[in-house]
C-alpha cells in the first residue's frame, strides 16, 4: 500500500496513477457518487477525466439535479452508460438530461430517478398542488429497468416508440394527465419484454387496460380515481391491487390463467369483478380486519365475498388488527 501511495516517499513515484485505466475505473466505481469520483481530478493530471470514462453516473440523495446534465456532457466521449441514478428534491433540467440518458444507456441499462419534496416526505400530497410542471417521459429503447418517483408532478407519456428491452417499470407519485395512454404504453406492442410493472400513488388513471404476453408481476397501489381495470396477461403470476377504487364498487376483468399470488386490498363484488380461469391460485392476501373499535360491515361483506370466490387457496394471509387500548392512569 505504501508503494502505491500518491504521496510518494523515499523517492517512490506516483505508482497508483501508473495503473491501467480499467483498474482506476474499478477504484472510482467504489466511491459513493459521481461528484466524489470527479473530485479525484485534483490528485494529478493522470486522474483528470478518468471519472468521465465510467459507465455509471450516480447522484445520491440529496443531490443537485442541475449537475447531472454537465456530467452527462462530460462523459459523452466515454462508454455507453449501464446505470444512471439520481435522487434529489427538485427536477431542475431533468427533462433535458433524461432525453440524453435515453440515448446513452446500453442494452440492459438501468435508470433510477427519485424526486422527493418536503411535502411528500410528510405525506402531504395535497401540499404539492402548486407544482404543476410537466415532466416528459422519453422512450427508453434500450433500458431494462426504469424507476421514476416524481413528487406528484404532471407526467406526460410518450405517445409513440417501443421500450424494446424494458423488463421492469415503476412509476410512483405521479399525475398522469393522459392516463388513458398508460395501458397502451405498457402493453406488449410497446413493451414486448416487460415482466414487472408497478404504478403507485398516481392520479389521472380512470380506465386502465393492460394486454401483455410477458407480464409476470403487476402492482397497482392507490390509483386515485380508477374506475375500470382490465388485465389480459397469460404469464401473470402475482397481482397486487391496493386501495385503487377508493372502496367504490370496482369494475374489473382479470384474465391471468397462471396467477398464483393475489393481494386484493380493495372493494370486491363478484358481480363487477371477473377473474377468468384462475385455477392455479395458491396464496390470497386481503386487507386488515379491525377486531375492536368501529366496525365496517360493508368491508366485511366484501371480504367474505372474496373468500367465497377463492375457496381452495393453499395459503390465506389474514391479518387481524388489535388496536392497543390505553388505560387511564389512576
Amino acid at each position: 500500500i505504501e508503494e502505491l501511495s500518491l504521496g510518494s516517499t523515499g523517492g517512490l513515484g506516483d505508482r497508483l496513477s501508473a495503473l491501467p485505466d480499467d483498474i482506476l475505473h474499478s477504484i472510482l466505481l467504489r466511491l459513493p457518487s459521481t461528484p466524489a469520483a470527479a473530485r479525484t481530478c485534483v490528485l494529478s493530471r493522470r486522474w483528470r477525466g478518468i471519472w468521465a470514462q465510467l459507465p455509471e453516473i450516480r447522484f445520491p440523495f440529496p443531490s443537485n439535479p442541475a449537475a447531472v446534465g454537465p456530467a452527462l456532457a462530460a462523459s459523452a466521449a466515454g462508454p455507453a452508460l449501464r446505470l444512471l441514478h439520481v435522487a434529489c428534491r427538485d427536477d431542475t433540467g431533468a427533462n433535458a438530461w433524461l432525453r440524453t440518458a435515453a440515448s446513452r444507456l446500453i442494452a440492459g441499462g438501468e435508470l433510477y430517478f427519485y424526486k422527493r419534496t418536503p411535502g411528500e416526505e410528510k405525506g402531504q400530497a395535497e401540499a404539492l398542488s402548486w407544482q404543476c410542471r410537466n415532466f416528459e417521459l422519453p422512450c427508453f429503447e434500450t433500458a431494462a429497468k426504469v424507476w421514476l418517483r416524481l413528487g406528484f408532478v404532471d407526467l406526460e407519456l410518450p405517445p409513440t416508440g417501443v421500450f424494446a428491452r424494458l423488463t421492469e417499470l415503476r412509476l410512483e407519485h405521479v399525475n398522469l394527465e393522459r392516463g388513458f395512454q398508460l395501458g397502451d404504453m405498457v402493453s406488449s406492442p410497446r413493451c414486448p419484454a416487460l415482466r414487472e410493472l408497478c404504478i403507485a400513488r398516481a392520479w389521472g388513471v380512470v380506465s386502465l387496460c393492460i394486454i401483455s404476453q410477458t407480464l409476470e408481476r403487476l402492482e397497482l397501489d392507490i390509483l386515485h380515481g380508477l374506475e375500470e381495470l382490465t388485465v389480459v396477461a397469460p404469464m401473470l403470476r402475482a397481482l397486487n391491487v391496493h386501495a385503487c377504487f377508493a372502496w367504490r364498487k370496482p369494475v374489473a376483468a382479470i384474465y391471468a390463467s397462471r396467477l398464483e399470488v393475489l393481494w386484493w386490498s380493495d372493494a370486491f363484488d363478484p358481480s363487477f369483478v371477473l377473474f377468468g380461469e384462475v385455477e392455479n391460485l395458491q396464496q390470497l392476501t386481503t386487507f386488515d380486519i379491525h377486531v375492536y373499535g368501529r366496525f365496517d360491515y360493508a368491508l366485511l361483506q366484501d371480504y367474505v365475498m372474496l373468500l367465497q370466490h377463492f375457496p381452495t387457496v393453499s395459503c390465506l394471509d389474514l391479518k387481524l388488527n388489535y388496536q392497543r387500548v390505553s388505560t387511564p392512569s389512576l
